[in-house]
This record gives structure tokens, sequence and C-alpha cells, in this order.
């Protein structure tokens, strides 16, 4: 397959593929695939047999657990640049997905052999700590996120997704969601009555302003001290 250029720059700006040589780049694009998926496509399901782990160059995904039940959970929401489901390589065998993965958006996504980057890992030292350091920082991530679901208000929990959301954009004052609020507050595991009732109690409140999918947060003081009490 002839590799796009521009598509390439994208990927080593990664964190894991940052600092490849050009031969440890080419052995891991080697057995690659590529896969666009519409909005509402699966891209492997819960409890399937993993051998691969993925990088989203365009759209918008999410990571989910559904409950014996069938209640989903969403665990994350995947934007382009982030590489998931990297940790299964470690794993025992036989491997499975512990989630499933669906588009929300329209996208392409790069599929990479666990086999060929599990040599790569063992000729680089760096590489190594690079991924460890990306584990480690996801499940920080995922221990926050326990915390919240089990300590905080639905409140409280809308909040620290704008200020975090902000944090992850530059610092901007103004948060686009990215996706459905019906999503979002799957993802926030509150209703999506009670996430519509908590911005608009927000925006009365003069702590945001919100203009169809961008949320403006007008009061970042006030917005801190709130999910500091």
């Amino acid at each position: 397959m002839k590799w796009d250029p521009t598509h390439i720059k994208q990927l080593q700006n990664n964190s894991l593929f940052k600092g490849l040589s050009e031969a440890q780049l080419s052995q891991a694009l080697a057995n690659a695939q590529v896969r666009e998926k519409k909005s509402g496509e699966a891209l492997f399901s819960q409890g399937e047999p993993a051998d691969r782990f993925f990088w989203l160059r365009t759209g918008l995904l999410k990571l989910y657990r559904l409950s014996p039940s069938g209640e989903e959970k969403i665990i994350e929401i995947i934007r382009p640049g982030q590489t998931f489901a990297e940790a299964i390589m470690f794993a025992g065998k036989p491997n499975h997905y512990h989630v499933g993965a669906q588009f929300i958006e329209h996208g392409e996504v790069w599929c990479f052999s666990n086999q060929d980057f599990k040599e790569i890992l063992g000729h680089s030292v760096e590489t190594c700590f690079r991924l460890m350091t990306s584990m480690s920082q996801r499940l920080h991530k995922h221990i926050n996120e326990i915390d919240r679901l089990t300590l905080q208000t639905a409140t409280d929990r809308v909040i620290n997704y704008l200020l975090q959301n902000r944090l992850e954009h530059g610092d901007s004052n103004e948060v686009r969601l990215l996706t459905s609020k019906q999503t979002l507050a799957a993802h926030l595991s509150i209703k999506p009555e009670t996430l519509s009732r908590t911005l608009g109690k927000l925006t009365r409140e003069g702590l945001i302003r919100t203009d169809g999918h961008t949320i403006r947060l007008l009061d970042l003081k006030a917005l801190h001290s709130r999910v500091a009490l």
C-alpha cells in the first residue's frame, strides 16, 4: 500500500510513533490496514479476538462496555490522533477486546499488528517508555473517571467535563461538544434530560453560555470553586 506522506506525518505526531526509525516505521506499517467507517458502524465488538491496536486519523468513535442487561456505558471517546487498544498486546493469550468500539462520526482508522509492534518494542527501550507513559496516563484518566462517577453529583460531572475539555484544547474558554448530548450524557453516566437541565441551570447562573454545540465558559473561577467544594 502507498502511504500518503501527510498522513504519515500526522501518525508521527502520536507519542507511540514519534522517534521511530525509518526501518521501525516501515515494520509497523508493513501489515497495517486502513479502514473507513460510517457513523454507527462498529470497528470491533466486546469479546472479539484482539490482535491489533488502532490509531484514529479522522472522525470520532466511542469505546464502551455492555452490562449483562444490555445497558451501554461509554468508557472513552476517541478523537483524531489518539491510539487505543494498545494495552491488549501485553495481555495473556487468548487476547480479547474488553470493550466495543463504534464510530460516532464517519472517519478513518489505521489498524496495526500487535505482533509487529511488540518486535519493535523489543529493540527500542525509548518506544517502550513512551508506551508505558501513554498507558499510565490513560489509567490515571480512568481512575479519575471512577472518582467522578462515585463521588460527584451530575452537576460536578458536567462542570469537570467542560473544564477538562477546555484544558485539552489549548485553555480556550470555548468548548465545542464533538458528540451529541445523548452520547455525552451516556459518557457522564447521567440521563440526557439531566444534562439539559444542568446546562440550563449553569446558563441561568451566568457561568456558561450555550450556542448549539459550542459552550462558552463565562466564569472560570466560579466553575472551579463549584467542583472544589
